[in-house]
C-alpha cells in the first residue's frame, strides 16, 4: 500500500528540517493504524491542538452565469475573457468569480507541454487574433514570470502596442508586466506571505476607481516588484506597512497589475475590482 501525503504550499522560507519533522507527524496516524509505528512514539514531534476564531466572510453573489472552458486545438470563441493559467491552485477560482460577472472565460495552459513554443509578438498576435477576448488575465503562478514565456510574452506585446485587449496581470502576472517594462523583481519585505489579508492605500483610479482607500486584499507571494523608477507605469497602490507595490497601470493604454488574489475569500472588494477591469474597453 503506498500512501501519498501532501503539504498545502512550499515557499522559499521554509526551513527543510521542520517541514520533514511535519510530514512525520501528519503520517503517524496512518502508520499507526498500519502497525508499523511501534518503538517510534517517543520519537515524533508533539504539537498543541489550538482553535483560531475567524472572520465569517460573506458568501460572494454572482451577478450573472457565464463559462468557463479549456482551450483545446478546435476551440473558437469570440468575445471571451481570455485566462493564461500558468499551474496556479487559483486559477479556476479566478475564472469562476469573472464567470460569475457574466462573462465566458476560455483558460489556456501557458505552461502545460507549451515550452517547446516560440513566443513573440507576431505568434502572440495571433494566438489573441484565434479568441478574439474583449479582456486578457495574466493568472498568478510559481516561480518567476520567466517561467512562463506566453505571460512574459504577452506583457512585451501589450507594451508595444500589438495586443490592445484591455489586461490584467493577476499576482506572477502583475510582475510579468513589470518586468516587461525593466522593473527589478526582488524578495518581498519581510518575506513569504500566504494567504494573508493586507491593507492596501490606493489613488482610487484604473480598477480601483470605485473602491474606498485603503481596502484589504489577500497577498500570496515571496517576490514583488521593486520600485516605479522605470517611468512606464504608474503605481496605483501599495501595502500599508510595508509600502510594496501592489498595483500597478499604463497611463495611456488599458493595462493594469495587481500583486494581491481578488478572486481571494479575504479580499473583501476583490470582485468589484475585477468589475472594474471588465468594464474597460480596447484603446484602439
Amino acid at each position: 500500500m503506498e500512501v501519498l501525503l501532501q503539504a498545502a504550499g512550499l515557499q522559499s522560507a521554509q526551513i527543510p528540517k521542520t517541514e520533514v519533522e511535519e510530514a512525520k507527524w501528519k503520517a503517524a496516524a496512518l502508520r499507526k493504524a498500519c502497525g508499523w509505528i511501534d518503538g517510534e512514539l517517543a520519537q515524533l514531534p508533539i504539537g498543541e491542538l489550538a482553535i483560531h476564531q475567524l472572520e465569517v466572510e460573506a458568501a460572494p453573489i454572482a451577478s450573472s452565469v457565464g463559462k468557463v472552458r479549456f482551450i483545446d486545438e478546435k476551440t473558437q470563441a469570440e468575445g471571451c475573457v481570455l485566462l493564461i493559467d500558468n499551474l496556479d491552485s487559483f486559477t479556476l477560482n479566478i475564472a469562476h468569480a469573472i464567470a460569475g460577472l457574466g462573462r465566458e472565460v476560455l483558460i489556456y495552459k501557458a505552461r502545460d507541454g507549451d515550452t517547446e513554443m516560440d513566443w513573440n509578438d507576431e505568434t502572440c498576435v495571433e494566438f489573441v487574433r484565434r479568441f478574439q477576448p474583449t479582456h486578457i488575465v495574466l493568472g498568478p503562478g510559481p516561480g518567476e514570470p520567466t517561467d512562463s514565456p506566453l505571460t512574459m510574452s504577452l506583457a512585451h506585446s501589450a507594451l508595444s502596442g500589438k495586443v490592445t485587449a484591455p489586461l490584467l496581470g493577476i499576482c506572477l502576472g502583475h510582475q510579468a508586466l513589470g518586468m516587461a517594462a525593466g522593473m527589478e523583481l526582488v524578495q518581498s519585505p519581510n518575506g513569504p506571505v500566504h494567504g494573508a489579508p493586507r491593507a492596501c492605500l490606493h489613488n482610487q483610479t484604473g480598477v480601483f476607481s470605485t473602491l474606498k482607500s485603503p481596502a484589504t486584499f489577500t497577498r500570496y507571494n515571496s517576490l514583488s516588484l521593486a520600485s516605479m523608477e522605470n517611468g512606464t507605469f504608474l503605481e496605483t497602490a501599495h501595502e500599508a506597512d510595508t509600502q510594496m507595490v501592489m498595483g500597478i497601470r499604463h497611463p495611456n493604454v488599458p493595462i493594469h497589475g495587481i500583486q494581491f488574489h481578488p478572486e481571494s475569500v479575504g479580499s473583501k472588494e476583490g470582485l468589484e475590482l475585477l468589475k472594474n477591469f471588465l468594464a474597460l474597453e480596447a484603446d484602439d
